[in-house]
């Protein structure tokens, strides 16, 4: 888990925020009414984090954990 939060700590702020408040229950639209961003781009940001982290995880663990 420490590694995962070391992943997550080292997304980009723009990904990283929403990611985090998506994780904690946070519905897209408060997402997006919080950041005052578009629905849209809240949910691509959600996409391309998990994308990220995935690539990571991948990276650091091999296939059969990514």
């Amino acid at each position: 888990m420490k590694e995962l939060n070391s992943m997550i700590d080292h997304l980009e702020d723009g990904l990283r925020v929403p990611f985090l408040m998506h994780y904690e229950g946070h519905k897209y639209q408060d997402i997006a009414d919080f950041m005052e961003l578009p629905l849209g781009t809240v949910k691509s940001r959600i996409f391309f984090a998990r994308k990220a982290l995935k690539k990571n995880i991948r990276q650091q663990y091999g296939e059969a954990f990514g």
